[in-house]
């Protein structure tokens, strides 16, 4: 493995525990300003939508916890298989529900930033219209 492909390893280590912990802190240090997500066959868009994203699932989630499952890098591509727990409130009081999402994510990296993300989720909740 070289130097580039360990340090990459670890920069998923730390994008990972930052989505866990900050993931506004995560957007704004993981990702390059021009970077491009890609989740196919639902929406393309940039860091000001991932964004937003990442706010609405903190805010609509009472626990949200992203593990990854296994990490392979090769130059400055790597792959990372995951999932995501999510807990968010039921409609009435005290009702919540519990959602585990499996995931997949190619991410390119440049500069120790990421520049394309390109997500394969398993989600009942997540389709293109």
């Amino acid at each position: 493995m070289s130097d580039r492909e360990r340090a990459n390893l670890a920069f998923v280590e730390n994008w990972i525990d930052l989505h866990n912990s900050d993931p506004q802190r995560m957007v704004a240090e993981c990702y390059a300003p021009g970077a491009v997500i890609v989740v196919p066959g639902v929406e393309e868009f940039g860091v000001a939508r991932l964004r937003e994203l990442e706010a609405e699932g903190a805010a609509a989630a009472i626990e949200r916890k992203t593990r990854a499952l296994r990490v392979v890098g090769s130059g400055d591509v790597v792959a990372v298989e995951g999932v995501t727990r999510a807990t968010t409130a039921g409609e009435a009081a005290g009702e919540s529900s519990t959602e585990e999402t499996y995931w997949c994510v190619l991410l390119t990296l440049r500069d120790g930033l990421i520049v394309s993300d390109h997500a394969y989720l398993n989600s009942p909740g997540i389709r293109s219209d």
